[in-house]
């Protein structure tokens, strides 16, 4: 059974130890180097902590993004593609994600950052080489203002921009077209 047969029914919210098919065999075998799913609409736990393969996540669909340290340790991972309608990236979430410095954030509405830890350990943290953060155009001055987004925008290097008219406009951060 692939992960695509669990789908047929409806959306997934993977957690710990959950998922399935060749999915699940890679990120076992720690081979899996990009997550791409429209159909996952829930992440619960550590689902993707320490997998060192990883190089990136696309999850445009994300509901719920409910556990602290979700992709902690993805020392590989570069880019984070996220939409949906989830409140805030959790504590945690990206720490030690040394490659991170593209994230992609689709919501129609602000997505917090519960804490400034979520990215220690990244290109976005202080000192750091810098990252850039995409957003709605109409969203880039509340995230400047909005607090922890507010710190980490302000550290040198770390920069801010519309998905508007970038090169992820028409295409999610692993090339695929938006439909």
């Amino acid at each position: 059974m692939t992960l695509k047969d669990i789908l047929i029914a409806g959306k997934l919210t993977i957690s710990e130890g959950g998922g399935g098919g060749d999915t699940l065999a890679e990120r076992c075998n720690n081979t899996l180097t990009v997550y791409h799913s429209d159909d996952v609409i829930g992440l619960q736990g550590a689902v993707f902590q320490d997998c060192t393969s990883l190089v990136g996540l696309v999850l445009p669909n994300l509901a719920s993004l409910s556990h602290y340290g979700t992709m902690q340790s993805c020392s590989n991972l570069e880019y984070a593609d996220i939409g949906g309608t989830f409140e805030r990236v959790q504590i945690r979430t990206f720490q030690n994600c040394a490659k991170l410095s593209v994230i992609v954030i689709r919501n129609a509405t602000v997505a917090g950052l519960a804490n400034t830890n979520a990215l220690d350990g990244t290109p976005f943290a202080s000192g750091k080489s810098g990252g850039t953060l995409y957003v709605p155009q109409s969203l880039i001055s509340t995230y400047e203002s909005t607090s922890n987004w507010s710190t980490i925008l302000g550290y040198a290097d770390n920069q801010i921009k519309a998905i508007e008219g970038s090169i992820y406009e028409n295409a999610y951060a692993d090339g695929t077209p938006i439909a």
